[in-house]
C-alpha cells in the first residue's frame, strides 16, 4: 500500500478501453494480480474545469495559512505545490 499524490490516472480495462481521471490523493495497492486505487476524490478528465482546480488550490492555501504546526504547514505546502503543478500540466494557459 502506498499513498498517491494529485495527478492523472489512466484506467485500462481487459477489453482494451481506457479512461483518464484526475485524482486528488489517496492510496494504491499494487500486486502482481492488479492494482486497487482508493482516491480521496476523482474527476473524469473530460469533466475537469479550471474552476475546480482553482477552488482546490484556494483551499490548500487556506490550509497553509491555518496550519497549527510546522509539520502541518509543510504537508499543506507540499499539497499546494502538487495541485499547482497538476493545474499547469492538465490545464495549460
Amino acid at each position: 500500500m502506498t499513498t498517491i499524490i494529485p495527478g492523472k490516472v489512466t484506467v485500462k480495462t481487459a477489453d482494451g478501453k481506457s479512461d483518464a481521471y484526475i485524482v486528488f490523493g489517496g492510496f494504491a495497492d499494487i500486486t502482481p494480480e492488479g492494482c486497487s486505487l482508493l482516491a480521496e476524490s476523482a474527476l473524469h478528465i473530460d469533466e475537469i474545469k479550471r474552476e475546480d482546480i482553482a477552488a482546490r488550490i484556494e483551499h490548500a492555501r487556506k490550509l497553509v495559512d491555518d496550519a497549527s504546526s510546522a509539520e502541518h504547514r509543510t504537508k499543506a505546502e507540499m499539497f499546494l505545490h502538487q495541485l499547482t503543478t497538476l493545474e499547469g500540466a492538465i490545464l495549460p494557459a
